[in-house]
């Protein structure tokens, strides 16, 4: 474990605007009782001090320090505790805990201030039961912008990817209530994988109920972000860790065991040479996410596992199929009708629909046309 650097004001603005992270230099310079009063005002769920912007650099700068030393294979892995979280900040704006984008940040300055490096395709994975809304919304200017390439799936009490010119996959699985579950929006939803050239970059996977547990998510996985991960064949991975799937997190609502996110993780493993970048997003019962963090970590050093990881799909929910299924569903019809136009993306789909086809068969007995 090695202390942070500040990340520089430039590599922020790579995804922030300048207005933006003066706002939040100035807000916190504020006297103890102006601070908070005016940043409730402009501000969604976001708590500061004067030492929070310092701090917001120092997490950024703790990601991109890491991400670097692995790319350069410096570090096999790494985990970046880092405080406060990321992923839902947006370009010009805080929320949710979150007041620069951790992972956004690195990522842009891998892709369009390390060129040496020689990065190809990233991926971020977003486990949060929260959807990570900021990195997507980021995620489509940078595809825009740099030319390089991305890929994400989120998964929070709902999944995502973002929208770009880049072979940047963005995958998010998260849990879906736009009317009263956080981030409080569509942002989300199962159907948004991207707009335009970004057609089929942002992976969503909404879960629309409580208690999903590792048998879900297993499932997910292999149906979905396996078979993905593998046409997107990326160089390096970022997983957006939030840990309130956790079993005992009080906002979560989700059963996730340390040991199920230990195989999540491991499972990943057997891609991109093993680079890895796990960055702490949510995460509120402190005994779950210190359980949680440890076996990941563990699973990190123990490399790339020996035999297949299964989990037993006895106690996975009736839904979860069926939004496998839709999942699939969606993807094939949207990137099926993008792939003539896009070169790269046909390369992925192609081997993508390979792995879809052969375990949609294994899972449920149907496939999906």
């Amino acid at each position: 474990m090695r202390p942070a650097k500040f990340a520089a004001a430039e590599d922020i603005a790579l995804v922030h605007t300048p207005e933006y992270i003066n706002s939040i230099k100035h807000t916190c310079s504020l006297p103890d009782d102006d601070r908070n009063e005016y940043a409730s005002k402009i501000f969604d769920d976001v708590y500061l001090t004067r030492k929070s912007y310092e701090t917001a650099l120092l997490a950024a700068g703790a990601v991109i320090e890491v991400a670097e030393k692995v790319v350069k294979k410096e570090l096999d892995s790494a985990v970046a505790l880092v405080r406060p979280p990321g992923h839902h900040a947006e370009a010009e704006t805080a929320m949710g805990f979150c007041i620069f984008n951790n992972v956004a940040v690195a990522t842009a300055v891998l892709l369009r201030k390390r060129e040496e490096l020689n990065l190809s395709r990233i991926l971020i994975v977003d486990w949060d039961v929260h959807h990570g809304n900021g990195t997507q919304k980021m995620l489509l200017v940078s595809h825009k912008t740099s030319g390089s390439k991305l890929f994400g799936i989120s998964l929070s009490f709902r999944i995502s990817i973002p929208d770009t010119n880049m072979e940047e996959f963005n995958i998010k699985l998260h849990t879906y209530d736009p009317e009263n579950f956080y981030p409080r929006n569509k942002d989300g939803s199962l159907s948004k994988i991207g707009v335009g050239t970004a057609t089929g970059f942002n992976v969503n996977v909404p879960l629309e109920e409580p208690n999903y547990g590792n048998a879900d998510y297993t499932a997910i996985w292999d149906h979905i972000l396996i078979p993905v991960t593998m046409g997107f064949n990326p160089d390096l991975i970022f997983i957006s860790g939030g840990f309130d799937a956790a079993e005992g997190d009080p906002l979560g609502d989700c059963t996730v065991t340390p040991d199920g996110f230990s195989m999540m993780l491991k499972k990943l493993m057997a891609f991109a040479g093993g680079k890895i970048v796990v960055t702490l997003e949510g995460g509120y019962s402190l005994e779950a996410l210190s359980m949680s963090v440890c076996m990941s970590v563990e699973a990190l050093l123990q490399g790339v596992p020996d035999e297949e990881l299964t989990e037993d799909d006895a106690s996975m929910k009736s839904s979860t199929w069926p939004l496998i299924e839709r999942k699939i569903a969606i993807l094939k019809t949207r990137l099926g009708a993008t792939k003539k136009e896009n070169v790269m993306l046909k390369d992925i789909f192609d081997r993508t629909a390979k792995q879809f086809l052969k375990l949609s068969s294994s899972g449920s007995g149907e496939q999906v046309e």
